[in-house]
């Protein structure tokens, strides 16, 4: 499993939780599968917290935190109805991908590399969850308008509605989590810095440049400085930034 922030979080009082197959996304938060079959949600982190149910192989829930008791790892966990309990850090689980599409749009199909089963179309900003991904060769309909159309990589989806697909794999996402990283490119935490390093660097080279030339002009003439090596440089990389952001 990977690691989360502690949050020291204890269940509310001892409960049946009921987890709900085909829940939406929920925005921030990373979504586990249970694999195992079964899996003690308890009250308090640690073996001897009350079990307060049993997660079930394909059951999900959202990772709210973690914390550490008797030298292992425990998993604080949400269910679909906001109930929360804690499970073992060493529960064999899938992670399932919460990310933004970054495309402008893109078809739902109910069948990988199907053109004839769209379901709907997604939008630019859309959230949803990436569920795993297959291979598919290409389909009759498909063959008729491509027939050098190849098998191709397609990403099992849930929408915010709970809606299952299909959608392209080399669709543009971004994930949540991850800053502002678009699909494989650059961009982030590191396209913001470099836009404000450059601007301050820009900023720098005019701030020094009408200083000097306003002491010049108050002096009755003089020598002044236009530091152009200062502003080009700094521009560039503000505008570098920019580019690496939505590309």
């Amino acid at each position: 499993m990977n690691n989360y922030s502690s949050t020291g979080l204890v269940a509310p009082a001892p409960s049946t939780p009921m987890a709900i197959r085909g829940w939406p996304p929920s925005p921030g938060k990373v979504r586990l599968k249970m694999l195992d079959s079964e899996v003690s949600l308890r009250q308090n982190a640690g073996s001897l917290g009350a079990v307060i149910g049993t997660l079930r192989a394909g059951d999900e829930a959202d990772v709210v935190g973690t914390q550490k008791a008797e030298g292992r790892k425990w998993v604080a966990v949400a269910l679909s109805d906001g109930r929360r309990g804690f499970i073992a850090g060493d529960t064999r689980t899938q992670v399932f991908k919460n990310v933004i599409l970054k495309s402008a749009r893109t078809n739902v199909f109910a069948k990988p590399g199907d053109p004839s089963t769209i379901i709907r179309e997604m939008v630019q900003g859309e959230r949803f969850m990436i569920l795993g991904t297959v291979n598919a060769t290409p389909s009759p309909a498909m063959l008729q308008q491509n027939s050098s159309a190849t098998a191709s990589a397609w990403a099992q989806i849930r929408d915010a509605n709970g809606q299952q697909g299909y959608i392209d794999g080399k669709v543009k996402i971004l994930q949540e989590g991850a800053g502002r990283k678009w699909g494989g490119g650059g961009g982030g935490r590191s396209s913001t810095s470099e836009m404000i390093t450059g601007a301050i660097i820009c900023g720098i080279g005019i701030a020094v440049t009408i200083g000097t030339y306003v002491a010049a002009s108050n002096g009755g003439g003089g020598v002044y400085f236009v530091a152009w090596g200062a502003i080009v440089f700094g521009a560039i990389r503000c505008v570098r930034g920019l580019i690496r952001m939505f590309t």
